[in-house]
């Protein structure tokens, strides 16, 4: 599969250009693809070329600009994490909280995840009272968007 959707970006490539939209929208499903089979490298490296051209294209505040980038810096979060670098993890995951704060919304349960998975780390760097305060901060927003008896508030008190 990953073979198929690298031949189909590089023909888009030629045929309208690495800027054309379904060309990205190709790039997306290839990088997706590289992940899926653990060349994580190839995949990153694929998906800052995607967030740049969409930046270039579109700007910073396009959805398709916003969701590129988002998908970055996940993809950098987990690598960070993987090879032991938790306070680069941090940072990654500190720069994609407050840009998904911005984009999405205070509230929004993609900025939770995002501060669960902070806290996360900051609990593994010994970090533990900012890790307390975003968990808290989880916490309340489960409670105030879902209920008290929501899993996801359940789980966010077990925590």
């Amino acid at each position: 599969m990953t073979r198929l959707r690298r031949l189909v970006y590089f023909v888009l490539c030629r045929a309208l250009g690495p800027e054309h939209q379904l060309t990205l929208r190709h790039a997306v499903k290839l990088a997706s693809a590289l992940w899926g089979d653990r060349n994580y490298a190839t995949a990153l490296q694929l998906q800052e070329k995607i967030a740049g051209m969409c930046a270039q294209t579109l700007g910073l505040e396009h959805a398709h600009t916003v969701a590129a980038m988002d998908r970055e810096a996940s993809m950098k979060r987990l690598v960070k994490k993987r090879s032991g670098d938790l306070a680069g993890a941090a940072l990654v995951e500190t720069w994609l909280m407050e840009h998904r704060q911005r984009f999405l919304g205070e509230r929004h349960p993609g900025t939770q995840e995002s501060m669960e998975d902070l806290a996360e780390t900051l609990t593994a760097l010994k970090d533990l009272e900012d890790a307390k305060d975003l968990r808290i901060a989880c916490l309340l927003m489960s409670n105030e968007r879902d209920g008290s008896e929501h899993p996801q508030t359940l789980e966010n008190a077990r925590r």
